[in-house]
């Protein structure tokens, strides 16, 4: 309730957007279910964006994620930023039965099926990570899907992927400032502002 008060008061002094982490099995305050928090507070607002930062993806099959992230989006009229990231917390992997060394490839797969699904596609798609054979609605229909790193190879993903990039604020603004500029030569590289 606190979050959503400060959600309210958030909206109403003209900020931008909120946006809600996300972890397992920690008693720090973290939400373990982020797009069910997301929908309490699209309830309570009508014009600020909602996000995730970040939504552990690869913890879920993309798309139980695509088609309830839709319904959100829809339901919020269009507001969801789903910021999704890798996550580093072995235990999260280990809940779920999942192997975090395997983690980049699941997130890289899970990112193009929920953004396919998103832009109405019909996905079939199948692999060590996913089987998918699935079309979804309601499609979102203002949703955007951003990616939160927070390395040199994270960045150069994100610019590789031409998404937009969640930075964190655990670090010291020379750190981001840093990764910031690998992340812009490599899109720059590859011809992508």
């Amino acid at each position: 309730e606190e979050i959503a008060e400060a959600t309210v008061a958030a909206e109403a002094a003209g900020f931008g957007g909120v946006f809600l982490p996300e972890h397992h099995m920690r008693p720090d305050g973290y939400c373990p279910a982020s797009l069910v928090g997301l929908s309490y507070l699209a309830a309570r607002t009508s014009r600020i964006d909602l996000g995730t930062t970040v939504f552990l993806l690869p913890l879920y099959h993309p798309v139980h994620v695509a088609e309830q992230s839709a319904l959100l989006d829809v339901l919020s009229g269009g507001r969801l930023r789903l910021g999704c990231g890798l996550g580093n917390f072995q235990p999260e992997y280990e809940m779920t039965g999942l192997d975090k060394r395997k983690q980049v490839p699941r997130y890289e797969a899970a990112i193009d099926i929920v953004q396919r699904l998103w832009d109405g596609e019909h996905v079939v798609h199948e692999s060590e990570h996913f089987t998918v054979n699935a079309r979804i609605s309601p499609r979102p229909v203002g949703a955007q899907l951003w990616l939160g790193a927070a390395s040199h190879v994270g960045v150069k993903r994100v610019a590789r992927l031409g998404r937009r990039w969640i930075a964190t604020n655990l670090h010291r603004s020379d750190v981001i400032g840093g990764w910031h500029r690998t992340m812009a030569d490599a899109a720059a590289s590859l011809g992508r502002p």
